[in-house]
């Protein structure tokens, strides 16, 4: 007995869908059922030992770098600092020092520090504006720097080489480390005014090999009994002028040019004078421009001598002493006499120069603080006061 089954027959379904593709549709669907839905074994088998390289890591970021200061003066600030190096002329009067200029001059242009001592006055700038402006020095240096102030050597020199971001350091080692770096040999340093303590004494040499150094001494009246003791290598002390040479300075400080007849006289004075180069400066000066006759300027040179102690033990002391004339004179009687015949306004403007410190101060701020009158009495003033020998102007300004 068969069974049969009656099939009903499905409605036609031909929907229709606006924005459709049927054969877009099969086409895709035909391609993604080329590929299985699982992978092949011989890929899965190969997929270890394939020798790919990773893709790189990112690289760790750079921390920020602190911020600096990195100045960049201008070509006239250094040009302007380049200018300030520039040396003094030769003085016109340079009598009894051609000894000692020889012995600076020696070591020097061997390539040896040297250092220039004596008490002020003693004409250490002098030297130095010699040995700086010397027919030697200018041949063997292209660069002769002169810095009379130096607690500016660092600032002066970083400018002088373009090296300004070297202050921006805080150790002065390193500091003048780096800029030790850029002095050759064909650059000569020379430092004036440096104190006796100043640490800048042990540092030049450090700095470079040429270098020529100034030290202010404290003054000290020479022992005659007790020979003078000799200076280390690389050290030269400035004395007193000997005769000879005191003589002829004084003679040409005070416009003399025969001396013959009243060289015997012209000792005396020396010898009034301590044989001191700038107490003969001021006398000849004294002399010359208030028109004094050597017995004129004998008198006022005197020293008074102290009165007689009670003591007599005191007295005992003073005649076993013997009396030496530099002792009865002293170096400062020239400046006292000469200070004492200014007039009351520039005997002031005078004293408005303890207000500044030693390195000068400028005519406007003189005339301020003094009580002279006008700028034109302050500038005059000034005048007179630099042909007298108590000031001197700054060669890099003459006007």
């Amino acid at each position: 007995m068969t069974d049969e089954t009656q099939l009903s027959l499905l409605p036609a379904f031909n929907p229709t869908l606006i924005g459709f593709r049927a054969e877009e549709f099969l086409s895709l669907t035909q391609t993604l059922l080329a590929f299985p839905l699982e992978h092949p074994q011989a890929a899965l088998d190969a997929a270890p030992f394939r020798l790919t390289r990773p893709e790189a890591r990112p690289e760790i970021p750079l921390a920020p770098l602190p911020p600096r200061w990195y100045p960049r003066p201008a070509a006239e600030v250094i040009e302007a600092a380049r200018a300030w190096l520039t040396a003094p002329p030769r003085p016109v009067i340079f009598e009894g020092r051609t000894q000692e200029l020889m012995r600076v001059l020696r070591p020097l242009l061997a390539g040896h520090a040297v250092q220039v001592r004596g008490e002020p006055g003693v004409g250490k700038s002098a030297l130095l504006a010699n040995v700086a402006n010397h027919e030697r020095t200018r041949q063997r240096f292209r660069r002769i720097w002169w810095i009379d102030q130096p607690a500016r050597l660092d600032q002066i020199l970083a400018l002088a080489l373009n090296l300004p971001h070297v202050l921006a350091d805080p150790d002065p080692v390193s500091r003048r480390a780096r800029l030790a770096g850029q002095l050759d040999e064909h650059t000569l340093l020379i430092v004036d005014n440096l104190a006796p303590d100043d640490p800048l004494i042990e540092v030049l040499p450090t700095l470079t090999e040429h270098v020529l150094a100034a030290v202010e001494i404290a003054p000290a009246l020479p022992d005659p009994d007790v020979p003078l003791p000799e200076d280390p290598e690389g050290v030269i002390t400035l004395r007193g002028l000997d005769d000879n040479a005191a003589v002829d300075a004084l003679a040409r400080h005070a416009g003399i040019d025969d001396i013959r007849r009243i060289r015997p006289q012209l000792l005396h004075l020396v010898t009034l004078l301590g044989h001191h180069p700038y107490a003969l400066m001021l006398a000849g000066a004294l002399a010359r421009r208030d028109k004094l006759s050597l017995d004129e300027l004998e008198p006022l040179l005197q020293v008074e001598t102290a009165p007689p102690v009670e003591n007599s033990e005191d007295e005992a002391e003073t005649e076993e002493s013997p009396e030496a004339p530099v002792i009865n004179a002293s170096l400062n009687r020239a400046l006292d006499v000469s200070l004492e015949a200014l007039p009351r306004d520039y005997r002031r403007l005078f004293d408005a120069f303890g207000v500044f410190p030693p390195d000068g101060a400028p005519l406007d701020a003189l005339h301020a603080v003094s009580p002279v009158g006008s700028l034109l009495a302050s500038k005059r003033g000034l005048l007179m006061l630099e042909q007298y020998g108590f000031v001197r102007r700054d060669h890099r300004q003459p006007d």
